[in-house]
């Protein structure tokens, strides 16, 4: 027959043991503590290493704000929603149509107006007269023609 003391002895775990498992748990979470801060270390290092190799888009972004013209932002608005991009890049892309990157290097203002309001005055070389709709002089402003081509020529 046991004894309540005898149980006692039993469940209880002498004071060395508990502060041994103690100190274990305590140095267990100090230990991860110090891996999470020297992995997260670690990690910012390799990010700014490769920011100071490849360069960092925010940097540019924080050191020298964008101004964009407005009359340039409302050609390009005016650009998606008649569909010129479904048919000219800004990216150097040949497409249907010619690319517009780099155009105003070699035509003038006036040369993208007529291309807008009479495509098939002056075809560019490679492409295909009757493609493009010869209906934009009527139905665009000339203020939306102002920022059409703004807008190609800042390309």
């Amino acid at each position: 027959m046991t004894t309540e003391n005898q149980m006692t002895e039993s469940v209880e775990q002498p004071e060395e043991e508990k502060s041994f498992f103690f100190r274990g748990a305590v140095l267990g979470l100090a230990g991860g503590a110090v891996a999470a801060v020297l992995l997260i270390s670690v990690v910012g290092t390799v990010i700014s290493l490769g920011d100071d190799v490849f360069g960092s888009s925010s940097d540019t972004a924080m050191d020298e704000p964008v101004v964009v013209d407005p009359l340039v932002a409302t050609g390009e608005t005016l650009a998606a929603s008649n569909g010129c991009v479904a048919c000219h890049s800004t990216d150097g892309v040949d497409g249907v149509g010619p690319t517009w990157q780099g155009l105003s290097a070699s035509v003038d203002a006036e040369y993208i107006r007529t291309a807008i309001v009479d495509p098939n005055a002056v075809i560019a070389d490679g492409y295909t007269a009757g493609v493009m709709p010869d209906t934009y002089g009527d139905t665009l402003s000339e203020e939306d023609l102002d920022a059409l081509v703004a807008y190609i020529s800042s390309l």
